[in-house]
């Protein structure tokens, strides 16, 4: 059984008004130990539109998570299928769509990357170039793939690995959720075990950090408190700004730890 320590910072950054990003952590007790539910949201569109778009859907994956995924997890006692979870989420995602596109400004929408956590098996979901890594034998894992067109530029075999980090293009998305009727999530799944860190962020919070320091943040032995892993994100992202880091600044930082049934 496991149980997660979560961090979580948000920042509006050096450029713009408005924090256009929504962070969102559920937790729930159950006979398999805890289950978690986290997602990073950057809206986009200007103004106060990309604010909404990622507001109605940090709501909307909140309600899903309250009024229907943990009860099926406890009611079954065990994690949903792999499939369940992507058919649950394709309605979810597409109902939300259709009502930021009602709600918001035109043009309005926001990316989501979403973890779902439970009994040692974790699933994944991704729309825009949001992220999800993992820590895996003192390396630091990209669970998530961008849907940008320097991530189908890179595949293409157009641009480099290097070129992708520093292309103009860089944040131009191939779709989101709000701004386009056909949304296709990229899924993924795997386990986890006790001293594995999760680390879901915006754009803006890796543009300008190497892989290397944010390995030394997420990879290290020992266990981190609360109040430890929030200083690391506050350290990372006071290190973004002084480099100039334009967008607004978002991370969630989980550790997995072992649970007792008695605790």
């Amino acid at each position: 059984m496991h149980k997660y320590t979560v961090a979580a910072h948000t920042d509006v950054g050096v450029v713009k008004k408005i924090n256009q990003d929504s962070l969102l952590i559920e937790i729930a007790e159950t006979d398999i130990g805890q289950i978690l539910l986290a997602a990073v949201c950057d809206g986009m569109g200007g103004l106060s539109q990309g604010e909404i778009a990622s507001a109605i859907m940090t709501r909307a994956i909140r309600e899903w998570f309250e009024n229907s995924l943990a009860a099926s997890i406890c009611k079954s006692g065990s994690m949903i299928s792999f499939d369940t979870f992507r058919v649950q989420y394709d309605f979810m995602i597409r109902q939300t769509g259709k009502k930021i596109a009602k709600e918001a400004v035109a043009e309005s929408g926001t990316t989501i990357c979403a973890l779902l956590c439970a009994g040692g098996t974790y699933y994944t979901a991704n729309v825009g170039d949001s992220r999800i890594y993992k820590t895996q034998n003192n390396q630091l894992l990209q669970l998530t793939k961008d849907q940008t067109v320097v991530q189908m530029q890179y595949e293409a075999g157009k641009i480099t690995k290097e070129e992708m980090e520093t292309h103009p293009q860089r944040s131009v998305l191939l779709q989101c959720v709000g701004a386009t009727d056909h949304i296709i999530p990229v899924y993924g799944h795997g386990t986890y075990t006790d001293g594995d860190r999760f680390l879901l962020c915006s754009d803006g919070f890796r543009h300008k950090v190497s892989i290397t320091e944010l390995r030394e943040v997420c990879c290290r032995e020992q266990t981190m408190t609360k109040q430890q892993m929030e200083k690391e994100l506050i350290r990372l992202t006071s290190l973004l700004k002084t480099r100039k880091e334009r967008d607004n600044i978002s991370s969630l930082l989980i550790q997995v730890e072992k649970q007792s049934r008695f605790s």
